[in-house]
């Protein structure tokens, strides 16, 4: 990129570092370390079923690890944990889990990694604080879909939902797992459920301790010129820092995020290594409401730091140069993201704009009317013969929306058991969806972002 070519306003703090680059051209010595708490993605070949602690188990990273502008692990590596202990549920979550009919043990197994193994390498101890996943993560991406009616959207999401099944199945047919995956699938039909880590399970393994990968040596002249021009385009990846909540977040609170991948030009220059911090606030935030109102969030990036080592190693070039201590520039950017990786079953997904949002089927509508019909044809009888009999299925269905399990056992034998549970389950549908809080939006810290450069978050709309 030609002097020429840049705005004005970076032209000036770049002149002093370009006269240092002149004079230092012998190459700089940069550690390759990847620092503690970046966050390994790992996901688990297969299923186990662990009995005690100390049983291993094994992963792969599913995005690859940078340390400056290298990539010192691929995706695929092979991690392996163990593990070191079960989270035993309360009493109440139990029961609640019996009486909704299922069963078996409700120990949940804690796993910690502690070893890489790399392809073309020895073993690697390391020490992590693992947080486990029940469920897969999702990446979910700003869409440019049109605006449509409640028919249009209802069509357009069971569309989605048989192209979404037909992809499930492929990947089942080309599956080299058929036999487990049918074992699973037999399993989670059961009422009792085994202790278990399921094959695709995600976990989030953040690094205690940092790893050295060695060095590199890299060109003077392309350490003073990091984070010196603005970048005006191109997307990478950062990892969140400081967690986001809508119901708590504070408009204008700090947000951190860093690059967990180096940012580069077009022309292949370096602009920005892995661990440059992104800096920013939230725009906005509004918790969630009653009448099933969700929350309303948002926030932009407007200022880069260096990973420190790098600053200093500039500073240090600067001062051979000129025997004069040189402040470091603000860095200015305007960048937000335009993807995020979010639990299944979170809701969270992103606007045209890339704007974090709650997003619900509208079939969610249906609990409530499916609810209440359960109740009412429970309630009507039939007389035959002179005889009046309830309807015992309906009954069982509406005890079903109530209490689960024993609702539908209650249900069964007795007709006012089945309208005061299933009155009540109606009560609790109906208070769900249409008159009590919606959600707010989570955005945990080590969440994975895709960030873009020149784009900026906005307010949030007056009403």
């Amino acid at each position: 990129m030609s002097m020429s070519r840049l705005p004005l306003a970076v032209i000036p703090l770049l002149l002093p570092f370009q006269a240092f680059a002149q004079q230092s051209t012998s190459p700089v010595t940069v550690p390759l370390v990847v620092s503690p708490g970046t966050a390994l993605r790992l996901q688990v070949d297969s299923t186990i079923f662990p009995k005690s602690i100390g049983d291993p188990v094994h992963a792969r990273l599913t995005q690859p690890v940078f340390a400056f502008d290298k990539e010192v692990l691929p995706a695929g590596t092979a991690v392996v944990g163990h593990i070191v202990g079960f989270d035993q549920p309360s009493r109440m979550q139990r029961l609640q889990s019996i009486v909704g009919g299922h069963f078996g043990s409700f120990k949940k197994p804690e796993v910690e990694f502690d070893t890489l193994l790399p392809a073309n390498g020895a073993s690697r101890p390391i020490e992590t604080e693992t947080t486990p996943s029940s469920g897969r993560v999702v990446e979910m991406r700003a869409s440019t879909t049109q605006k449509r009616g409640i028919i249009g959207s209802t069509v357009a999401e069971a569309k989605e939902e048989i192209y979404t099944r037909i992809n499930t199945a492929k990947t089942f047919l080309k599956s080299s797992r058929k036999k487990e995956t049918l074992r699973d699938a037999a399993l989670d039909l059961l009422p009792y459920h085994p202790a278990k880590i399921a094959n695709g399970s995600t976990f989030d393994a953040v690094l205690s301790t940092p790893q050295n990968f060695g060095s590199e040596q890299v060109p003077a002249e392309t350490i003073l010129k990091l984070g010196q021009i603005t970048p005006e385009d191109g997307t990478t990846q950062a990892n969140l820092i400081t967690g986001l909540d809508s119901g708590h977040t504070a408009v204008g609170s700090q947000v951190v995020a860093k690059l967990t991948a180096p940012l580069f030009a077009s022309d292949h220059t370096l602009l920005l290594p892995e661990g440059t911090e992104l800096i920013g606030q939230t725009t906005a935030a509004r918790p969630a409401r009653h009448l099933h109102r969700n929350g309303q969030l948002r926030f932009a990036f407007q200022q880069v730091e260096l990973p420190a080592e790098i600053v200093l190693i500039q500073r240090r070039l600067a001062l051979e140069s000129t025997n004069t201590a040189v402040e470091t520039p603000d860095r200015k950017i305007h960048a937000g993201i335009v993807g995020l990786t979010a639990r299944s079953g979170s809701h969270l997904s992103l606007s045209d704009e890339g704007v974090p949002k709650i997003e619900e089927s509208k079939t969610r509508f249906l609990g409530p009317a499916i609810a209440v019909a359960l109740v009412a044809a429970a309630n009507s009888q039939e007389q035959e013969h002179g005889t009046v009999e309830n309807r015992g299925g309906a009954q069982a269905a509406a005890g079903t929306v109530g209490l689960g399990l024993a609702g539908l056992v209650i249900g069964r034998f007795s007709h006012t058991g089945a309208l005061a549970l299933g009155g009540l389950g109606a009560a609790r549908s109906v208070y769900t969806q249409f008159l009590g809080k919606g959600y707010d939006i989570q955005i945990p810290s080590n969440t994975l972002l895709s960030i873009q450069f020149n784009r900026t978050g906005n307010t949030l709309p007056k009403n």
